[in-house]
């Protein structure tokens, strides 16, 4: 069981690094219309749920994981979207509110889920989240009335590696950028034990 938890979190995180990535890529190149909005995004999760709700062996869960995965540049988008919404003189407060709720909703989640799965079954629990994530949807296309972030200026995309490495040559951003990657490695490598 182990090993098959150690499989689904690793494939898992590839899918999640990879996601982000080709996002960044999509929007640096054909704009924000290319990638996925956060409430689409929202909308395909929900569906992913449910569908994780009838899976009969873990081969089927571990490919609906490693999709979900695929769909994580959700989290840059809906940076991007609760900052496009902000005065610029409230971002930081607003980031900051904004990653304190993925946060804590991170370290409840399991615990609420789990306690769901034992109550009820794992269906049960797959299929709150779907419906709560649906919600959530709903709410982002129907309550926000620009739930896209704003487009760049033609003139101010840059594309691919270029707009890459100025980025991460940016005084202290390789730093930033290595120092999650301990942290989030720090966090995880107990995760399958």
């Amino acid at each position: 069981m182990a090993a098959a938890n150690s499989l689904m979190a690793i494939t898992w995180n590839l899918a999640l690094t990879g996601g982000p990535l080709a996002a960044a890529l999509l929007v640096a190149h054909w704009g924000y219309g290319a990638a996925y909005t956060v409430d689409s995004v929202l909308f395909l999760f929900a569906l992913l749920m449910t569908a994780m709700a009838y899976v009969t062996n873990v081969y089927q869960l571990l490919a609906l994981r490693i999709l979900q995965g695929l769909c994580g540049g959700f989290v840059a988008a809906s940076t991007a979207l609760v900052v496009s919404m902000s005065p610029k003189e409230e971002i930081p407060f607003t980031v900051g509110l904004f990653q304190t709720a993925m946060i804590v909703g991170g370290a409840t989640g399991p615990m609420i889920g789990g306690f769901i799965a034992d109550a009820f079954g794992f269906r049960a629990a797959f299929m709150l989240t779907a419906a709560l994530v649906l919600l959530a949807g709903v709410v982002v296309y129907f309550g926000i009335p620009n739930h896209q972030p704003a487009q760049p200026a033609a003139g101010k995309r840059t594309g691919g590696m270029a707009g890459w490495r100025a980025i991460v040559g940016a005084p202290g951003v390789a730093l930033v950028y290595g120092l999650r990657f301990v942290n989030g490695l720090g966090s995880n490598m107990l995760l399958p034990v």
